[in-house]
């Protein structure tokens, strides 16, 4: 048993070995001169940017964050650097370079999410005062499972007497990889005290790897004396792409396709020439998913009564087809029986958010982002709750955001991140980056460079030019 964890603790720190790449990035979507890369929280946000065009050259982002496990007084250098990873019950001595992963055990529903994002070169541009397009190129992957039962934390199943029954709720676990070609359009009408800006993104998916397990229903199951362990009624279904599963060099395969949508709004109510006074917005975002059906097998495991597994035939076994054949051959004396197709879907990571923008005075600006997930589709690649909050001082050449989040209404953050010119960098999650944690849970780390129409004769009195507003004062008639 133990070693299975091991391995789940090894995969979970690879994660972090990556060169580090936060789930919304606020501060490449959230200011005015974001431009292409606020299409990704609403399709109409760019319609407050003062430049005619905004042309994305790279943008990176790793997210990372889990309330199932976490490492015991570790820095991120820490865990880029280690070398061995030891369970917290293991018998001591340790190394003082050792990672010590222990659980949590506090009785909440638990989630994994690990995102990460790489926008390549992608164009917003406003063709004329009321109409705006835009195009983008991105790589997606990630890994999530939200509400997992806290009955099925480490130490209570390490630890759960045998004989005792343990009821397994419904539950789900996504991870995909995937690009998008997208194309935006918006629309801004005007109104007695600003404007409304109506658009979205359609956007062009391509699949790679992808996996899931999903529970359907409620079952039981009761480790008995000696090591078989009973399950009654199951409902699970699961699924893989078997193009890299070999352990191999991995190679970029596609193994599905499929359509993805952004819908979004924008309300602006006006203030002075050059600045709006309230920005409000709300979008839905990834709706749709991919179909998998190149190297792609799906199973299911169904069956109305008990069923007794010797444990000790799996947990020897590291080739999963041979783990599945013999759950198969246990179950319905066959070892093919398990497998019931050569195709599923993962939908996307569906999301409403909401956004609002108030200008305190010229450049200083507070802005309000929330993004509740949404259960359109199972399974899925799910997004966690954010709801975050951030003063922010914004001019053409230099901008300053300082988020507040809240991250699946759990814990607290405090982000930065700084723009100079053309290139952005932060974080929403300093103490992660940065600090010692007592208990290291995750990080999160986003940088994005790009160019845009600039002007040699620098102007430093405001935030760089008009919002893009009316032309004229509207003149009644009485």
């Amino acid at each position: 048993m133990k070693q299975k964890f091991v391995l789940l603790a090894t995969l979970f720190n690879l994660f972090f070995m990556s060169s580090s790449f936060a789930q919304e990035q606020i501060g490449l979507r959230m200011e005015n001169y974001a431009g292409v890369g606020s299409l990704s929280i609403n399709p109409t946000w760019q319609t407050t940017n003062p430049l005619a065009w905004d042309l994305n050259l790279i943008e990176a982002s790793v997210f990372m964050d889990n309330n199932y496990a976490y490492f015991e007084n570790a820095r991120r250098r820490d865990i880029i650097n280690a070398e061995t990873i030891r369970l917290f019950d293991e018998e001591p001595p340790f190394a003082d370079d050792d990672l010590i992963l222990n659980f949590y055990n506090n009785g909440r529903k638990k989630y994994i999410s690990i995102f990460t994002e790489v926008m390549g070169p992608s164009l917003s541009i406003r063709i004329n005062k009321n109409h705006y397009a835009g195009f983008f190129l991105k790589v997606r992957a990630g890994i999530s499972t939200q509400r997992f039962p806290d009955n099925l934390d480490y130490l209570e199943i390490v630890d759960r007497p045998r004989g005792l029954v343990l009821e397994v709720a419904e539950a789900q676990l996504a991870a995909m990889s995937w690009s998008e070609i997208g194309i935006n359009y918006a629309h801004k009408i005007e109104t007695y005290d600003g404007y409304l800006s109506i658009g979205g993104n359609i956007k062009f998916l391509q699949g790679y790897e992808a996996f899931y397990a999903q529970n359907n229903q409620l079952f039981e199951g009761v480790q008995q004396q000696g090591d078989t362990i009973l399950i009654d009624t199951p409902d699970v279904g699961f699924g893989f792409t078997d193009s890299n599963i070999d352990g191999e060099d991995f190679e970029r395969s596609r193994n599905g396709t499929g359509f993805g949508l952004d819908i979004g709004v924008t309300y602006i109510i006006e203030g002075n020439e050059d600045n709006y006074k309230l920005k409000l917005g709300a979008s839905i975002l990834d709706l749709g998913g991919i179909q998998f059906n190149q190297n792609a097998r799906n199973f299911l495991i169904d069956y109305d009564a008990g069923q007794s597994f010797v444990s000790s035939d799996y947990e020897n076994q590291d080739d999963i087809d041979e783990l599945i054949e013999q759950a198969s051959l246990d179950i319905y004396n066959d070892v093919d029986a398990l497998q019931v197709g050569n195709s599923f879907s993962i939908g996307l990571p569906t999301a409403l958010s909401l956004q609002a923008d108030y200008m305190v005075m010229p450049m200083f600006y507070i802005n309000a982002l929330l993004v509740q997930r949404l259960s359109i589709r199972k399974p899925a690649v799910q997004r966690g709750n954010l709801l975050a909050v951030a003063p922010r001082f914004e001019h053409r050449w230099f901008a300053a955001n300082l988020p507040l989040s809240v991250y699946n209404y759990q814990h607290v953050d405090i982000g930065l991140s700084l723009r100079l010119a053309f290139l952005t960098i932060g974080s929403e999650n300093l103490g992660g980056l940065f600090g010692e944690n007592n208990r290291y849970t995750g990080a999160d780390f986003y940088v994005g460079l790009k160019v845009n129409p600039f002007n040699i004769g620098l102007n430093w009195g405001n935030g760089g030019g008009r919002r893009g507003g009316r032309s004229k004062v509207k003149c009644y008639s009485f």
